[in-house]
């Protein structure tokens, strides 16, 4: 199983459309071949876990693929992630190599790993 965390930052023009994403991304991604998982995702400012410190410009998708073939092939072709990529300043993604042993925590803000 390959684990994929897809990040991107929105306007806060833009919040309908992201709130429509995702109601209907996971269903979408989970119709590509390969995807065993998709989960939408909203961010926090990591203050607090409470819905005031939601990020409303800042989302993200996990998505769980059978092999590394399946997620290439998403990457390259799915229409959903051209979409968000159109419609979004996309962060990109993070591959998840071996989650059992994921000694480093993901700033998503940076997209840089820390110790």
């Amino acid at each position: 199983m390959i684990p994929v965390l897809y990040v991107w930052k929105t306007s806060s023009r833009s919040l309908p459309w992201v709130f429509v994403q995702m109601a209907i991304n996971p269903f979408q991604f989970r119709r590509f071949p390969g995807v065993t998982f998709a989960k939408s995702l909203g961010t926090g400012r990591g203050v607090s876990f409470t819905p005031s410190d939601a990020d409303l410009n800042q989302w993200a998708a996990l998505l769980v693929f059978s092999d590394q073939d399946s997620a290439n092939n998403f990457d390259k072709s799915n229409d959903v992630l051209l979409s968000i990529q159109n419609n979004s300043n996309f962060g990109g993604s993070i591959l998840y190599q071996n989650v059992t042993n994921l000694k480093y925590l993901i700033d998503i803000k940076n997209l840089t790993t820390i110790d």
